[in-house]
């Protein structure tokens, strides 16, 4: 709880400063724990370059959860919904995702994407790539 009372403080000094946020959901990229990191704890893989995370259920279903509870967090300093708060103007889908099998991985975005957008309409979605398919 204190690491995400640190994010409510963040976002809304941002606030107050009129500035916006792009909220990075998860990270393709091992220093961070993310994908690669979820792929350990559900399935016992140690991978650098973690393309499979795209097509494994268990990994998905646990960022979208991660997803859920971000998108609907209420600030501990504003009050308001994440989903409510004008602050973020987008979330990311992960920091510099990398393709590997280019159909499973457009399958992960275009679903992750719905899943944020059904339960938030009012902000952008990114993918958070570099701006190109990559293998």
């Amino acid at each position: 709880e204190e690491l995400w009372e640190g994010l409510d403080t963040f976002l809304e000094e941002m606030r107050l400063r009129d500035m916006r946020a792009v909220v990075t959901l998860n990270n393709f990229w091992e220093w961070s724990g993310g994908f690669g990191q979820i792929l350990e704890w559900y399935y016992g893989e140690s991978n650098a370059y973690p393309t499979d995370f795209y097509g494994k259920e268990k990994a998905t279903m646990h960022l979208k959860q991660f997803i859920t509870l971000i998108v609907n967090r209420r600030n501990t300093v504003n009050g308001r919904l994440y989903k409510d708060d004008p602050t973020i103007m987008a979330w990311q889908l992960a920091n510099e995702p990398r393709s590997g099998d280019c159909e499973t991985w457009q399958k992960w975005i275009e679903d992750t994407a719905k899943h944020i957008k059904a339960q938030d309409p009012n902000h952008l979605v990114s993918i958070g790539s570099e701006g190109s398919i990559t293998s």
